[in-house]
């Protein structure tokens, strides 16, 4: 057994006993239990946000309308402009698993 498998299955058990929108920023969560992916390559959309080429208000305003019932936050999430400012008004921290600081 992986040395981590225990994380990344309480990760998996969570993302699929949550009911309503989730925020991954490890999507393999998402698809493996066949919720809805809102946000595709965390890597790519933080480098475009910062080079002012994809506006990331509108997921940070879904964010603060906590359109999300879960977001798994890794450091390319909390670096969109507003996200971390975001997260922290209107979500209270849960837990960290693995890298995903676990947002309800």
């Amino acid at each position: 057994i992986h040395p981590q498998y225990a994380a990344q299955q309480q990760l998996s058990d969570l993302v699929k006993n949550t009911e309503g929108e989730i925020l991954s920023e490890d999507v393999g969560y998402l698809t493996m239990n066949h919720k809805t992916v809102w946000y595709g390559e965390p890597f790519q959309f933080t480098k475009l946000a910062k080079a002012g080429l994809w506006n990331a208000a509108p997921l940070v305003n879904d964010c603060a309308h906590k359109k999300f019932k879960l977001i798994l936050a890794g450091e390319r999430i909390k670096a969109l402009p507003g996200m971390q400012e975001c997260l922290d008004a209107h979500y209270r921290k849960t837990a960290t698993i693995l890298d995903l600081d676990v947002y309800q």
